[in-house]
């Protein structure tokens, strides 16, 4: 039954890539009335273009089967009103060629040869379900915000972006889709990543960008890194297009994956700007890109680094040997910090990472700083450095990747001469290991630490078996443990996970 399970979860996880939501967006250059343009069929030459791609993306076909959304900016309002908004919802309404009543006629009815339009979002949904209004919009201080995503994230994402807002945030912005304030599986990931980005937004209405980097620079939301998510996670997919009815935000977290999450745009110059899924424009946005698109006609690149007090000079890790790597960094004199403390983990996110150190700042005029880590089995891993200021506020940098030479790995022979089984394993490990001599073996977690020794004596069976809970004190808890190996020959490396 578990490895029917195990088997359901992988055909399910190779399955998400195959299907993804269709979006586009248009926006005018310096209000020229862009819908005015002549229609040419074409690839991509006007608007209309884009509206008649688009059916072919909507029908049901494509796998765009539980409805789709427009809506359009005005020229002389911030606000997206009413009657410039065009939704189909509920599981497998989609767009119908043949019915004259569609949601995507009546706009694009009212879109022709309209000048007074400045921006179009349009959206279409492929899910499992529910119903409810995707583009999402969020009115606030007269003015709207719009967003739609093309991608997912995981039910455990949800929860705590769900909790971080709270209820009030909830009872003053209600959900559009049928969001819940405690029942996860009733929002949709969409709205909540986009109420998620809102509450920054909010915080800095004035400096978007400046938004965005904490958004994504939150790395302790509960028990999720959102900038892990956000930026590094390859199971989850967050490509979006966000408009504040001035300027309009495009974000790619994805590798490209077919055309299905391919995130692109073009600039028709002195006409509009396009954003759009699937089809190749003229440019591609790239992963972890962020571009703000101007009324004027200006793609800019925004950075989703960190906003740091610190002001870093230098900052680096150097492989000194095989597990050793010296961590190096240099600020300003006289700033205000009490110590920093460094995290390690075996990838890039910060929720998995473990505190190893902490080095205290001697003076105000103490400006350069270095750590050496002995214990970092890993050729490939990542460092974050903490800083606590004497206001005991505490800021962290994104991931250090480690540097410098790569470890040479076992040999076949070495491999195959140490076999641990179960890995992961429970309450016991068995160690199989063909040697005639003594061999001390010493157990240590991810900071470094010794947990346990061990020695193998030469037995019939050549096996060794740990049984961490009969013969430690305090039990150890689930995790990744290193086990050295040490013959008068060689020392071998070997990693077990534990799990209960």
């Amino acid at each position: 039954m578990k490895k029917i399970l195990i088997l359901i979860t992988i055909i399910y996880l190779q399955m998400i890539p195959l299907i993804g939501c269709d979006m586009f967006m248009l926006q005018s250059i310096e209000g020229y009335p862009f819908f005015t343009l002549p229609s040419d069929n074409g690839d991509f030459n006007d608007p209309y273009d884009y509206f008649e791609d688009f059916k072919r993306l909507s029908d049901g076909s494509s796998g765009n089967r539980d409805g789709y959304g427009i809506i359009a900016y005005s020229l002389s309002s911030d606000l997206v009103s009413r009657d410039y908004t065009w939704y189909k919802t509920g599981i497998g309404n989609h767009f119908d060629v043949n019915n004259p009543d569609e949601p995507l006629y009546q706009a694009i009815s009212l879109l022709y040869n309209n000048p007074t339009i400045e921006r179009v979002l349009v959206h279409a949904r492929s899910g499992t379900g529910g119903t409810g209004s995707h583009p999402f919009l969020f009115n606030y201080d007269d003015r709207t915000y719009s967003f739609m995503h093309n991608g997912y994230v995981f039910n455990n994402v949800k929860r705590e972006i769900m909790n971080f807002l709270g209820q009030d945030w909830f009872d003053q912005h209600p959900s559009q889709w049928q969001g819940v304030y405690g029942d996860t599986y009733s929002f949709i990931d969409s709205e909540l990543i986009f109420h998620y980005l809102m509450y920054y937004i909010l915080q800095y209405p004035d400096n978007i960008p400046r938004a965005f980097r904490y958004a994504f620079n939150n790395k302790q939301l509960g028990v999720i890194d959102m900038e892990y998510i956000l930026k590094y996670n390859n199971s989850s997919i967050v490509n979006f297009v966000l408009s504040d009815g001035q300027n309009t935000y495009a974000y790619r977290s994805s590798n490209i994956i077919n055309d299905i999450y391919n995130l692109s745009y073009q600039v028709y110059p002195d006409n509009f700007i396009a954003v759009k899924t699937g089809s190749n424009l003229a440019n591609t946005i790239t992963k972890n890109q962020m571009l703000q698109l101007s009324s004027q006609g200006q793609v800019n690149e925004l950075s989703l680094e960190p906003i740091l007090r610190t002001d870093f000079i230098d900052l680096s890790v150097e492989n000194i040997d095989n597990d050793e790597f010296k961590i190096q960094w240099q600020i300003s004199a006289n700033q205000d910090i009490n110590k920093f403390k460094i995290h390690r983990g075996i990838n890039q996110n910060f929720a998995n990472s473990q505190l190893i150190a902490s080095v205290l700042k001697d003076d105000s005029n103490q400006v350069n700083f270095n750590y050496t880590d002995y214990y970092a089995y890993y050729p490939q891993h990542y460092y974050w450095l903490e800083i606590v200021f004497s206001d005991d506020f505490s800021e962290i940098t994104s991931n250090i990747p480690s540097t410098g030479i790569e470890i040479e790995p076992n040999t076949p022979e070495e491999n195959s001469s140490i076999i641990l089984y179960p890995n992961p394993f429970q309450e016991s490990l068995t160690i199989s290991l063909e040697s005639d001599e003594i061999v001390p073996v010493k157990i240590f977690n991810l900071k470094g630490q010794l947990v346990d020794q061990i020695t193998y004596l030469p037995n019939n069976s050549n096996t060794l078996i740990w049984k961490p809970d009969q013969t430690l004190d305090q039990k150890i808890s689930n995790g990744i443990y290193i086990l050295k190996f040490m013959s008068e020959e060689r020392t071998i490396t070997k990693k077990v996970m534990r799990i209960k």
